[in-house]
């Protein structure tokens, strides 16, 4: 539901999520204000939904009962990262109208909401702030506008987070790097009860340490795909309510480090460059062709992401 290239993962309404919305990015280095819709359940290529109120790159996305708050992000370069968070009304089209503010200037942090509460996870402050690592964690009540609140701490300290995920009642997030010396990767995965504020505890690991990655869920599964060390094309999941390490699900149809992913309560989506790749989330397997954004100024990368 991005960063973006991270990602959040709503509570998925009874009759299922409709619309996947990719907004902001970097293309092909400078934040971008364009938001773009898809129709999950169809393969095609983007539709043009509206602006976002501010340039944004590497922003988080979070959505619950139909709306969709970006959050964070830099924007006119990477020393200049914002706190705002804007909203959108997912099935309507428009422009972002602003929502609030995080404490803290946030880009790459990683995102997740249940039904009504969205969560953000320790993102960078800015190139400003050096290589400093943070672990914070805040949240916001996704219908009621305002400023977000303190949650926790996560139980590592990162410069950038890699992704996030949750099911009706339980955020993860994994992956992660810090600048300790040069930079290290993390493969922990941390967990949250989301309508429980707390500090996260350990869940498991991903196969080894990414950062940048695109994360989707269904009602039981969460899905981890691509990341940065290297560019990887692996696809890899967890059941959320059961802690453990993550299994190996399938490969990207490219390697990348750095996209974006959504669902509904089947289907997940991923983008990154020009291309969308899409999974059953409960059949193990490779991705297959989505469709295309629609032009190249839809072909950047860190979209933040929703859906409903």
């Amino acid at each position: 539901m991005a960063t973006l290239h991270n990602n959040a993962v709503p509570s998925i309404p009874a009759g299922g999520a409709t619309r996947g919305v990719f907004a902001g990015g970097v293309d092909p280095s400078y934040p971008v204000t364009n938001i773009v819709y898809i129709t999950i359940q169809t393969l095609s290529g983007s539709t043009a939904f509206g602006s976002l109120s501010v340039t944004t790159g590497m922003a988080t996305g979070v959505s619950a009962a139909g709306r969709g708050v970006i959050a964070g992000g830099y924007t006119t370069n990477s020393m200049v990262v914002t706190k705002l968070m804007t909203y959108i009304t997912i099935l309507s089209g428009g422009n972002s109208i602003t929502f609030g503010n995080l404490p803290n200037h946030s880009q790459s942090a990683s995102g997740f909401a249940d039904a009504t509460r969205g969560v953000f996870v320790a993102g960078q402050y800015g190139i400003v702030d050096g290589y400093n690592t943070h672990d914070d964690i805040n949240y916001i009540t996704i219908a009621t506008t305002g400023n977000a609140s303190a949650f926790g701490t996560l139980a590592r300290s990162v410069n950038k987070e890699g992704a996030g995920c949750a099911d009706a009642t339980r955020g993860i997030t994994g992956g992660g790097t810090a600048y300790v010396g040069g930079w290290q990767y993390f493969n922990n995965i941390d967990y949250v009860t989301i309508q429980t504020t707390g500090n996260s505890t350990d869940f498991g690991d991903l196969d080894t340490g990414h950062t940048t990655m695109a994360a989707c869920a269904d009602a039981t599964r969460g899905v981890f795909a691509g990341g940065y060390d290297a560019p990887t094309d692996l696809i890899q999941y967890v059941t959320i309510q059961t802690t453990g390490n993550a299994t190996s699900f399938g490969i990207l149809g490219l390697s990348q480090g750095r996209c974006s992913g959504l669902a509904d309560n089947t289907r997940g989506v991923f983008g990154f460059y020009s291309n969308m790749h899409y999974i059953t989330i409960a059949t193990t397997g490779n991705s297959n062709s989505f469709g295309n954004f629609a032009s190249n100024y839809d072909s950047h990368l860190n979209r933040a992401s929703c859906w409903g």
